[in-house]
């Protein structure tokens, strides 16, 4: 199955494999892992999904899960075409928020870049 260019879906890290997972919506079944081995992808009209409960239940029992992920409109792999801006990262031990390098909360944008290997994404330009 392919992603439709402007379809909804969500992406994530994987922390374990430092790979980019995207995550599409399947009627009547829910989210579901479409990939979880993307190196580059980009999306239009991004907004930050966070639990704020899970980011407290992991802050106290210390583990790792996925409680935080990026929502948007697939805009594809190939980001030869796109500029970035700031750096924008997610750490549920010191903000349950996705905030820029500054501290300052980002809470989306209508570009953001998810290129290799890395921790954080990008606003794109």
């Amino acid at each position: 199955m392919t992603i439709e260019s402007k379809e909804r879906i969500r992406v994530h890290k994987n922390l374990n494999t430092g790979q980019w997972v995207i995550r599409r919506k399947i009627k009547g079944v829910g989210w579901r892992v479409h990939s979880n081995q993307v190196s580059t992808v980009a999306l239009s009209n991004a907004v930050p999904i966070v639990s704020e409960k899970g980011a407290i239940r992991i802050k106290a029992k210390g583990q790792r899960e996925v409680i935080a992920c990026i929502e948007g409109d697939f805009n594809g792999y190939d980001l030869n075409s796109y500029k970035t801006g700031e750096s924008i990262h997610y750490n549920p031990f010191r903000d349950y928020r996705f905030t820029y390098e500054t501290g300052k909360v980002w809470d989306g944008a209508s570009l953001v870049i998810f290129e290799p290997q890395g921790s954080t994404f990008k606003e794109g330009i």
